[in-house]
């Protein structure tokens, strides 16, 4: 989290997890406008989270897609912004894992059932969908025996 000043951008003041997250030491940190900690987004999904996201820049120049809030008060009647911003890299590789699992899943659904069983097991791109669709283990026995007491 950190504060700026609404007008001119300037970072005022910032909290340790915001010069962790962003790589800088706090003279540094507090010398930045919004503008230099903000990076364009190339992310088309970056928007799809529960708040405002956009891409942050580092000390180092990488980036990463965040979620930020922003809130405006006054400190000493001087406009200011709080901006708390959250790291959804995590976030946003397991969206694209589950899409591409997703993907896989369609693209094998496409494939006859027969097809499907007579092409051999290195076949790749269906690999996901043929462990889930066929039995791995063999069926347990649904046979009991039944004991019958004699007279």
């Amino acid at each position: 989290m950190f504060i700026i000043d609404a007008e001119d951008s300037l970072v005022l003041e910032a909290n340790n997890h915001a010069l962790r997250l962003f790589g800088y030491p706090k003279e540094e940190f507090l010398r930045l406008r919004e503008a230099d900690l903000m990076a364009p987004a190339r992310d088309p999904g970056i928007g799809d989270g529960p708040g405002p996201a956009m891409n942050c820049r580092r000390k180092d120049g990488s980036t990463f897609p965040a979620e930020t809030e922003v809130a405006g008060t006054s400190v000493g009647g001087r406009p200011v912004c709080v901006r708390s911003v959250r790291d959804v890299t995590y976030k946003k590789e397991a969206e694209n894992r589950l899409l591409l699992n997703l993907a896989e899943r369609k693209s094998c659904s496409g494939k006859s059932t027969t097809a499907s069983r007579t092409t051999s097991s290195s076949s790749s791109a269906c690999s996901p969908c043929s462990r889930t669709t066929s039995r791995t283990k063999p069926r347990r026995s649904r046979s009991r025996t039944r004991w019958t007491a004699s007279r």
